[in-house]
């Protein structure tokens, strides 16, 4: 019997690599996990995003997360298509807001889309780990492949 090749990267395979890794912004955060993901996925990604790599985006995030968070959605956008994200399949990214922050400052996130109700995230405390969609709310979805 012929091997069949598989021409798209395992999703399981490619996620499990990240799942552990200690959180450092600018190396492994929510955004890097991203970048990392959708390149072994194949996806052709530029090096540089309105005058940004993965180690100035760092920096701008640290002076001004809101305008970090708006060239982040903008590079997103301009590498994937839009999906309405109750429709997101497994492999896609979704924008995610945590559902109960309490008085703490909004967490508006990336995360990969893990199927069986899970997502993929960074996280400041806990590093890159796989967690329930319920404690989210779905904000925007990008198509991975």
């Amino acid at each position: 019997m012929p091997k069949i090749k598989n021409k798209r990267p395992c999703l399981a395979v490619i996620t499990s690599r990240l799942i552990g890794l200690e959180y450092e912004l600018g190396k492994v955060d929510c955004f890097s996990i991203i970048i990392v993901y959708l390149r072994a996925m194949k996806v052709k990604l530029p090096s540089e995003f309105e005058g940004l790599t993965l180690d100035t985006y760092a920096e701008l995030f640290k002076k001004d997360p809101d305008n970090a968070i708006a060239t982040m959605l903008n590079c997103l956008d301009s590498i994937s298509q839009p999906v309405p994200p109750h429709k997101a399949q497994p492999g896609d990214i979704l924008l995610l807001k945590l559902r109960s922050v309490g008085s703490r400052q909004q967490f508006i996130s990336p995360g990969i889309n893990a199927g069986n109700g899970h997502v993929i995230v960074a996280m400041k405390n806990q590093g890159v780990v796989m967690v329930p969609l319920r404690y989210y709310t779905r904000l925007r979805g990008w198509k991975c492949c």
